[in-house]
């Protein structure tokens, strides 16, 4: 068997004064060059966030370019009222909801790193 793409998730978290909120970080996803866009990635990425779903998370954050993301539901966390810790330009932090309405007004603090 061959390796050909790889992604992870790992635990990050929404804070909201004293209290912290679970959450998932989506980084990285690679593939090996000869297997780029052929729709892998994409297969990996919806099948992590259905994984997540259906293991109880609500939301996943990540960072990267806003125009291949959108398509898997994916808004920038300013749309949220969430602000990164980070020094990393806004319209790269994005966050999407796994349970829809999740983050409405509740806004917070997140580490992507």
């Amino acid at each position: 068997e061959t390796i050909i793409g790889h992604i992870m998730l790992t635990k990050t978290y929404i804070s909201r004064g004293h209290e912290k909120q679970v959450a998932l970080l989506l980084s990285p996803v690679c593939m090996q060059l000869e297997y780029r866009n052929m729709g892998v990635g994409s297969q990996l990425i919806r099948y992590s966030l259905d994984a997540a779903k259906s293991n109880g998370y609500k939301t996943v954050f990540l960072v990267g370019q806003p125009e291949y993301y959108h398509r898997f539901g994916f808004q920038s966390i300013a749309d949220f009222g969430i602000i990164d810790t980070g020094d990393i330009p806004v319209q790269y932090t994005m966050v999407v909801e796994l349970e829809e309405g999740f983050l409405a007004g509740q806004g917070g603090v997140v580490t992507i790193y």
